[in-house]
């Protein structure tokens, strides 16, 4: 058996060292939490109640009450959520993080930055649902359900608005950028999906629509934009999603549906964005953060009236 020399030996010991260093600070983040969940952060210290923003190490121990929630995102866009009572080192749920490809890291960061930005954006709250309430109050308009522009990944579309008292049916028009009708239709419902394919709409283009109150055409919403995506593009996102789905695996959880709102969002993808958030908040409705990170996306693509409910 080789004897080692002073030098490897020397390599060796210090790579162990920075390999345990690494282990201790190795940091996960607080993401969101909801009920009684306590940490210890050194052997025979204190029990002290979690808070958003809270880094963790391996060394760390946790104490989750019974109906409380955590979630936890790793420095390398891992993700984890808690839900179970019980006292866990933070150690032993490192295999409990789901692997995580770049593309979800990227997407992770960016849900990290704003969840912990969250409480700084009030006064953005504030000032933005204040002077909308106003003008919504003032210009007495038919109020669409969707972002002010959207590209599309899907040929089918649901157009939504809110239910307006002295309106019993509406007037549907989608035209091109030219102000030329593509189609129009008359119905009491306040929404109507259309598969865009069958209006044989070019790829990118910009089209528009709006909704008026047939009794009274004076009341009518604004314009809305939709931006029908090229081949190649909707090829590229559809990749990037099979690959943080791949990432999420079979069972979904409220963090993987707040990346994947993110990334909606970062694409411009609004509808696809909601019903990310929405998923979220569905599947851990009792969490406070979810609720007002929906509710600053919704002040961002302009539905202030919706974001002043999840807000209050």
């Amino acid at each position: 058996m080789k004897k080692l020399g002073k030098g490897t030996l020397g390599l060796i010991i210090l790579s162990l060292f920075i390999s345990t260093s690494y282990a201790q600070t190795n940091v996960y983040q607080v993401l969101a939490s909801y009920g009684k969940i306590l940490v210890q952060k050194t052997d025979g210290a204190q029990w002290v109640p979690i808070a958003t923003g809270n880094e963790l190490i391996q060394s760390d121990m946790l104490k989750v009450a019974e109906d409380a929630y955590l979630g936890l995102i790793g420095n390398n866009g891992n993700t984890l959520e808690l839900n179970k009572q019980g006292t866990y080192k933070v150690s032993d749920l490192t295999g409990g993080f789901s692997a995580s490809s770049g593309a979800t890291q990227k997407y992770a960061a960016l849900v990290l930055s704003d969840m912990t930005n969250t409480n700084d954006q009030s006064y953005m709250y504030n000032m933005t649902v204040t002077g909308a309430l106003e003008r919504s109050v003032t210009n007495n308009m038919l109020q669409a359900y969707m972002p002010r522009t959207t590209n599309l990944l899907k040929d089918e579309v649901t157009f939504s608005w809110f239910n307006f008292k002295d309106a019993e049916e509406y007037v549907f028009t989608l035209t091109d950028r030219y102000a030329r009708r593509i189609t129009q239709k008359s119905l009491r419902d306040t929404l109507i999906t259309i598969n865009l394919d069958d209006l044989d709409l070019k790829d990118e283009n910009c089209y528009y629509w709006a909704v008026s109150s047939k009794e009274n055409p004076k009341i009518k919403s604004e314009e809305y934009c939709i931006y029908k995506l090229s081949e190649k593009a909707r090829v590229a996102i559809r990749d990037t999603l099979d690959t943080l789905n791949k990432d999420f695996g079979e069972n979904k959880t409220a963090l993987n549906c707040l990346i994947l709102a993110s990334f909606y969002e970062k694409n411009n993808l609004l509808n696809e964005a909601m019903v990310s958030y929405e998923d979220a908040i569905s599947k851990a409705p009792q969490v406070e953060e979810y609720k007002k990170s929906y509710a600053l996306f919704l002040i961002r693509i302009g539905l202030f009236d919706e974001a002043r409910k999840l807000w209050d």
